[in-house]
């Protein structure tokens, strides 16, 4: 999404700004049902990708939801920019935040 989407995107309430980046809101299912759709797909595509190429470890619960975990090479740069999209290293960056933070909130 370029400049001009994300900001008619927040004029809208589709979209807030979160440290790192921006994040849909709740809101954007019923505002924009297609973009969230789109978005919902292309993490799924870029968490595979990041852990087919090891940089995550997926678990599922008993319910069958996945549980992200960082692997030894997440934070390894050169290894990002041998292995990954310029999408995927974004995707990676976003979900090493989220996971920093919880893992912040906890001790």
């Amino acid at each position: 999404m370029n400049n001009e989407m994300i900001e008619f995107l927040k004029s809208i309430g589709a979209v807030e700004e979160v440290e790192g980046g921006f994040k849909l809101t709740e809101a954007a299912s019923d505002i924009v049902p297609e973009i969230v759709k789109q978005h919902e797909a292309q993490f799924n595509n870029d968490v595979f990708s990041l852990w087919m190429n090891d940089m995550l470890i997926l678990d599922f619960d008993g319910e069958g939801d996945p549980i992200i975990d960082l692997s030894a090479i997440t934070r390894d740069e050169e290894m990002q920019a041998l292995l990954l999209t310029p999408q995927e290293q974004a995707t990676l960056d976003m979900i090493i935040v989220q996971y920093d933070q919880r893992f912040d909130k906890k001790q």
